[in-house]
C-alpha cells in the first residue's frame, strides 16, 4: 500500500489559503517523505503545506507512483523532482503551478507572454478592453469540469467574445484552481495542452481559437525553482515578524537531520537576529544538523529542542528572536 509522511512543515496554512506563488515555492520543508505515491497526491499535498496552488492539465499519467526522502527542500526543489520522475514539467503561470508535459509548459509561457505584450498601447485600441484582460482574475474549476467550460467561465470573468470555441476538443480535467491570472494567462493554461492558442479581436474584447502554426517553437520552460522568491542569506537577520506574538503560538514539528538555519527559514512570522561571524562556521552554528519532534510546543520548548544542540541561547519578545552564542 503506497504510503505518505510528511515531516512536518512549519509553513503550513490553514484551509485553502494561498500565498504569493514565489513566496509559497519559496518555503522551506524541513523534512518530506513518501514512497510510491500517485504523482497528483503527492504533488498537492506538497502545494497544500505550502499556500500554492495546482493546475493538472492532460498529457499527464497522475497516478504514477513516485518517491522522495529528504530534508532542507525548498517547495519549488520537493515539487521539481516529483514532477520530474513523472516525466512532466512544472512551471509557475499565473498564481498557480501549472503541471503539464515539457513541451505544452513551454507552449503555455510563449503564448502566454505574446499575447500580453500585445495588450500594450496600441494606436486605435482604448485602453479599457486592455486593462481588464490583463486584471488578475481567480479561477476555479470542481472535479471532472470539461476545458470548454473552464473556458466559458474565462471569457465571462474577462469580458471577452470566444470565436471557434469548439476547436476545444471535450475532455475532463481534474479540480484545480488558477489564481492571480491575467487573461493571456488564464487562456494559455487552457489551450496550450491542445496545441491550440488564440488572437485577440482588433479592438481587444474577444479571441479567435486558433492552431498553434508550424515552426511554433519556444524555449525549454525554466526550472520551476526559477520562479521561487530568493530566500534569505546570510546576514544580521532573517525573517520579517509581524506574526501571532510568540506567547501566543505553538509549535508542532517531527525532522531529522535538517540544519538550523533551515528550520529558521521555514518559520514565519518570525524575525531573528544575529551575529553571523559569532554563528558562522560550517561545522556548528546555524549548520548545526538538529532532530526535532515537538507537538504543539510552547516557544521555549520549541526554540530550546532547535538552538540548544546547536550551542545557541535564545531570548524573545513579541515576534523577534534574539540569538547569541551559549556561554
Amino acid at each position: 500500500m503506497p504510503a505518505l509522511l510528511f515531516i512536518a512543515c512549519l509553513t503550513q496554512l490553514p484551509g485553502n489559503e494561498l500565498e504569493p506563488l514565489p513566496t509559497a515555492l519559496a518555503k522551506v520543508v524541513p523534512g518530506v517523505r513518501f514512497d510510491d505515491v500517485p504523482l497528483r497526491r503527492a504533488v498537492n499535498r506538497v502545494a497544500d503545506a505550502n499556500g500554492a496552488a495546482v493546475m493538472f492539465v492532460r498529457g499527464v499519467d497522475p497516478t504514477t507512483p513516485v518517491s522522495l526522502d529528504e530534508a532542507d527542500l525548498t517547495a519549488a526543489e520537493a515539487l521539481a523532482d516529483v514532477v520530474g520522475q513523472g516525466n512532466a514539467a512544472a512551471v509557475a503561470l499565473g498564481g498557480a503551478v501549472y503541471v503539464a508535459p515539457p513541451a505544452v509548459c513551454a507552449n503555455a509561457l510563449k503564448i502566454a507572454a505574446e499575447r500580453r505584450e500585445e495588450l500594450g498601447p496600441t494606436r486605435g485600441v482604448r485602453r479599457e478592453p486592455r486593462e481588464r484582460a490583463l486584471a488578475e482574475q481567480n479561477v476555479v474549476w470542481g472535479d471532472l469540469t470539461p476545458p470548454r467550460a473552464i473556458l466559458d467561465d474565462v471569457a465571462a470573468q474577462f469580458g471577452l467574445a470566444v470565436e471557434n470555441a469548439d476547436a476545444v476538443p471535450h475532455d475532463l480535467w481534474p479540480a484545480g484552481r488558477l489564481p492571480a491570472a491575467d487573461a493571456p494567462a488564464a487562456l494559455a493554461a487552457i489551450l496550450a495542452p491542445f496545441n491550440l492558442t488564440f488572437v485577440w479581436s482588433d479592438d481587444r474584447t474577444g479571441v479567435t481559437i486558433e492552431p498553434l502554426a508550424d515552426g511554433f517553437s519556444p524555449d525549454p520552460a525554466p526550472p520551476l525553482t526559477a520562479f521561487a522568491a530568493r530566500l534569505p542569506g546570510d546576514g544580521a537577520a532573517m525573517g520579517e515578524g509581524g506574526g501571532v506574538p510568540l506567547d501566543r503560538r505553538t509549535f508542532t514539528l517531527a525532522v531529522e537531520g535538517a540544519s538550523v538555519r533551515r528550520i529558521m527559514e521555514a518559520v514565519n512570522g518570525v524575525r531573528f537576529e544575529y551575529d553571523p561571524r559569532a554563528l558562522g562556521g560550517e561545522e556548528g552554528g546555524l549548520e548545526t544538523r538538529v532532530s526535532i519532534d515537538v507537538t504543539d510546543a510552547d516557544a521555549d520548548t520549541f526554540f530550546t529542542a532547535l538552538f540548544e544542540p546547536a550551542g545557541i541561547a535564545f531570548r524573545w519578545e513579541g515576534t523577534t528572536v534574539t540569538l547569541e552564542p551559549a556561554s
